[in-house]
């Protein structure tokens, strides 16, 4: 064997040579590049950071994810060394570091492991191995050719002009195309199995053994915890789990224990299993309690904005009355699924995590927790829509196209209908009054304050004679009627 070959087993295999202190460092080394590479990925990759194996697809978006998945360990590894290297000589500290792929190995060993508990039934673990060996090649080829060569070369080592980079380079990229495509064969065979679809068409989705056990202990430990809207609106009770899966597989229990730890130094503003930002320590309880609230304000938002999208003048899919709303499961769930990263975002901060197929498992794990059928229509006991409704009491309505209608159903066959108009300056007070006056006499139909400049109100009635002794109040509205058949 030739001097060279002797000398890079030496340098880089010579384990003999570590010390405990020096493994326990490299092991915490490599446990902490699981967070930051979690975290940094959505950066890295601009919002196409793949968290779950059915966001990949054989396209450029899969291959970046392979690429920094099998990169990202070895950058921030080096990146850590390199930091203590520079704090240890600061302080004048002598210590030599050996082996410095070993922190590589530590990250991969405990990733595999965490797969092959979690997730092995979907993962093919041969993919794994194989992204494993390709980062420790490139981790301990890094070593040898850049940071052990670096005292005596400079800045000559980091030449790109080397066929040994360019020999590395292209075979990395082919093994990351063939990892790709064994992680979404592996996929699109697994969703073949358990039936992406089942046969009686009811279920468009699976969910695997783990995040159903982890569904499981979320709901056992906090569920008691949830106000009661929770346990009646179904996809708000989604949207609180799907969160709280994605909170806590970023910052699993042992980082929250450090984050209590530094709280003190101002550096940490989110604690428990919500990361809710407080001015105390936030216990996992205190924080569902907390993020339960927020999660709330910010469905109340988004199913006003739902509930005005409505477009179909014959069955509404979302209606309200002062007291309670309703909405038809289905179609609330894919405005749910379309609106997801926005929804996250709005609890998190940023919108550029695509928590698509994580909302997805969530949903079907509470569609089968308490039935064999997901729910068709979901009725709520809430006060949120109390301000329209006190338009018109005692009437189920919906929005259309924006417009407040009442129940299309209830509406009776009268022969003629009545249009009242009045410049929005007159303000709402000349609103109520002119509701008041034609509900009176006729049915009134819809009520438009939001889409135009002026409020608008439709009215049935069967004799329009009423509307020669208009009352003082009503005198500024313009009222026209004409007969139903000719509209």
């Amino acid at each position: 064997m030739s001097e060279v070959w002797v000398n890079f087993f030496e340098v880089e295999f010579n384990v003999f040579v570590l010390k405990p202190l020096h493994v326990l460092l490299y092991l915490f080394i490599g446990l902490l590049c699981f967070p930051f590479t979690r975290f940094l990925g959505p950066k890295a990759l601009r919002g196409e950071y793949h968290e779950r194996l059915e966001q990949y697809s054989n396209d450029n978006s899969g291959i970046m994810n392979i690429i920094y998945r099998i990169i990202a360990p070895v950058v921030f590894s080096y990146c850590m060394l390199l930091g203590l290297f520079i704090v240890l000589n600061l302080i004048q500290v002598d210590w030599e570091f050996k082996i410095r792929w070993m922190p590589v190995l530590f990250y991969w060993i405990a990733l595999i492991v965490n797969v092959s508990v979690k997730n092995a039934e979907l993962y093919p673990l041969w993919t794994l191995l194989v992204q494993a060996f390709v980062s420790l090649c490139i981790s301990i080829y890094f070593d040898w050719v850049v940071i052990d060569k670096f005292p005596d070369k400079g800045i000559e080592s980091l030449d790109q002009s080397n066929i040994g980079w360019q020999f590395l380079t292209g075979t990395f990229l082919v093994i990351s195309y063939i990892v790709l495509c064994g992680i979404v064969s592996a996929v699109n065979r697994y969703y073949s199995k358990v039936g992406k679809r089942a046969q009686s068409g009811v279920f468009d989705y699976a969910i695997n053994a783990y995040d159903e056990m982890k569904l499981y202990e979320y709901v056992r430990k906090y569920d008691h915890l949830l106000p009661e809207r929770y346990h009646s609106d179904v996809l708000l009770k989604v949207l609180f789990y799907t969160v709280l899966t994605l909170e806590d597989s970023n910052r699993p229990s042992w980082f929250r224990t450090i984050e209590r730890l530094f709280f003190w130094t101002g550096r940490v503003k989110t604690t428990g299993i919500m990361q809710v930002k407080s001015d105390r320590i936030l216990s996992d309880e205190d924080s569902i309690l907390l993020g339960s609230e927020l999660i709330e304000r910010i469905w109340n938002q988004f199913i006003v904005d739902f509930a005005r999208t409505n477009v179909d003048r014959i069955n509404p899919v979302f209606m309200f009355s002062s007291s309670y709303y309703s909405y038809e499961y289905a179609s609330l769930k894919q405005g749910v699924i379309a609106q997801a990263s926005k929804l996250y975002g709005k609890y998190c901060g940023t919108a550029s995590y695509n928590i698509c197929e994580v909302l997805r498992s969530t949903a079907f794990f509470f569609e089968n927790y308490h039935s064999y059928y997901p729910p068709r229509n979901v009725r709520v006991h809430s006060c949120l829509f109390q301000k329209s409704a006190e338009l018109l009491p005692n009437r189920i309505l919906c929005f259309i196209d924006g417009v407040l209608f009442v129940d299309p159903k209830t509406i009776p066959a009268y022969p003629y209908s009545i249009r009242a108009s009045l410049p929005l300056e007159a303000g709402a007070s000349s609103l109520l009054e002119c509701v008041k006056f034609l509900d009176r006499y006729s049915f009134v139909v819809s009520i438009d304050y939001l889409t135009s400049l002026h409020y608008t109100i439709t009215a049935k009635t069967e004799d329009v004679s009423f509307l020669s002794s208009i009352p003082d109040e009503c005198s500024k509205w313009k009222f026209d009627y004409f007969s139903t058949a000719k509209a």
